[in-house]
C-alpha cells in the first residue's frame, strides 16, 4: 500500500505573529490620535522609536517586553495584540467568571458525568 502524502498543516495564525502584531499596532495608532506617531508612542511606551518603525515596516519582530509595553500603552493585555481580525475600536476580551457561575459550571459538569454513566435497565 502506497502511503499518501499528508496535507500540510494550516498554521494557527493566518500570518506570522510579528506581521499580525504590526498590523494591529498600526490600527491602534490610527484610532488613538494621541499615539498616532511613532515618536508619541515611543515616549508613552518606553520602546525606542526606531524599534517601533522597524516593527511597523516588518523589519524587526518585537520582543515580549516590547509587546507588553506597547499593549499596556493602549490599555490592552499582550495577547490582545496578537489576535487576527483585530478591531481597534472593539478589542477582544475574556470574561471573568464569578463564584455563582463557577458553582453552576461545577453542577453542570457533575450532571453531565452522571448522565454519561447512566445506563437504563431493560423492562422486566
Amino acid at each position: 500500500m502506497v502511503k499518501q502524502p499528508s496535507k500540510p498543516r494550516q498554521p494557527v495564525a493566518p500570518r506570522p505573529l510579528s506581521v499580525l502584531f504590526s498590523a494591529n499596532l498600526a490600527a491602534l495608532m490610527q484610532v488613538d490620535r494621541s499615539l498616532s506617531t511613532q515618536l508619541a508612542l515611543a515616549k508613552a511606551s518606553g520602546v525606542a522609536q526606531t524599534s517601533i518603525g522597524r516593527i511597523l515596516r516588518h523589519e524587526q519582530s518585537p520582543t515580549l517586553d516590547m509587546v507588553d509595553r506597547l499593549a499596556a500603552t493602549f490599555h490592552l493585555e499582550p495577547w490582545q495584540m496578537l489576535v487576527a481580525d483585530f478591531d481597534p475600536t472593539n478589542p477582544p476580551i475574556t470574561k471573568q467568571v464569578d463564584d455563582r457561575q463557577r458553582e453552576l459550571w461545577q453542577r453542570f459538569k457533575l450532571a453531565a458525568e452522571a448522565l454519561a454513566s447512566y445506563s437504563p435497565q431493560p423492562p422486566a
